[in-house]
């Protein structure tokens, strides 16, 4: 039986959808919930900021909660933007941590500036540069070679990458703690 087109003009008209065959492509009944259980919920004359991951993901878990017959698991969760944004930047940070370790030489500062320089034989800059938050980056940024906000880029990734300590001081910071020597306190190596 053929649901017919009239049932949906007051979704369709929610959705500002005048294109039959473009509706037709979203009438998937978790869908249809989905938009059901959100539509009402936006409201364009907010006073407040709308997370709408947060409410995105709240009413997702609703619909699966009403129809799971077991708990839901762990991943079935309401998230938000920032949680959702800490997550992302972890991995972000954590790249360029790694870059920053493992190829020293790629990395040089220009006053107020940091470039990150790489042959780029695994896509290495065009990940970042699709991954690097907004506010990271400085002018100049083309090709192979990405420059940063040195006080912005320090910022995020927690450490001074320049410091007169140079390396070994910035990894003290970032891991908290002193490095240890393995001989016996006191003994010297000759």
């Amino acid at each position: 039986m053929a649901i017919g087109w009239s049932c949906y003009s007051s979704e369709r008209d929610a959705l500002g959808l005048y294109d039959r065959g473009a509706f037709d492509a979203l009438h998937c009944p978790i869908y249809r919930e989905y938009l059901r259980r959100m539509l009402p919920r936006l409201r364009w004359d907010r006073e407040e900021p709308l997370d709408v991951i947060e409410l995105s993901s709240s009413v997702l878990k609703e619909i699966i909660a009403k129809h799971a017959g077991a708990p839901l698991p762990n991943w079935c969760r309401v998230v938000t933007m920032e949680e959702y944004g800490r997550s992302h930047h972890d991995r972000v940070r954590e790249e360029l941590l790694q870059q920053w370790l493992h190829d020293p030489s790629a990395w040089s500062r220009r006053r107020d500036k940091i470039v990150f320089r790489s042959e780029d034989i695994h896509g290495t800059v065009a990940k970042l540069c699709r991954d690097v938050p907004d506010y990271l980056y400085g002018s100049g940024s083309k090709g192979n070679v990405i420059v940063f906000e040195r006080e912005e880029l320090e910022r995020f990734l927690g450490i001074a990458m320049f410091s007169k300590k140079g390396r070994l001081g910035a990894l003290t910071r970032l891991f908290g703690s002193r490095p240890r020597c393995s001989t016996a306190k006191g003994s010297r190596r000759r």
